[in-house]
């Protein structure tokens, strides 16, 4: 799997197992949890490997307003695993702009 330009650092290790019937790649996880101590949601594979994701340096990345970084931050806080499958799997800009409305006052416009 290709890490995305600015991901790099982010993620510290991402290890895929792939499914060979279907072609399709699948994370099995044990556990994860948020650590304030680093800033980063941490997740121990059922192969016995942990993947380590910096959330700030993915809200630099993928957040383009406060609105989006409360969603994250949402994720982060009530469903880490969730968090991971996103960062990992799928598409974390057309997730955030799906499930965030930001519009400006009438006044700015």
């Amino acid at each position: 799997m290709r890490i995305r330009k600015g991901y790099r650092r982010a993620v510290s290790q991402i290890l895929m197992n792939r499914n060979d019937t279907k072609g399709e790649k699948t994370m099995e996880m044990y556990a994860c949890y948020f650590n304030m101590d680093t800033g980063c949601v941490d997740a121990w594979l059922k192969d016995g490997r942990i993947l380590s994701i910096d959330c700030t340096k993915v809200e630099r990345v993928e957040a383009d307003n406060m609105y989006q970084r409360s969603e994250l931050d949402y994720l982060i806080y009530n469903d880490p695993a969730a968090y991971v499958e996103l960062i990992v799997e799928g598409d974390p800009k057309k997730y955030l702009k799906a499930v965030t409305r930001y519009e400006l006052p009438e006044e700015m416009r």
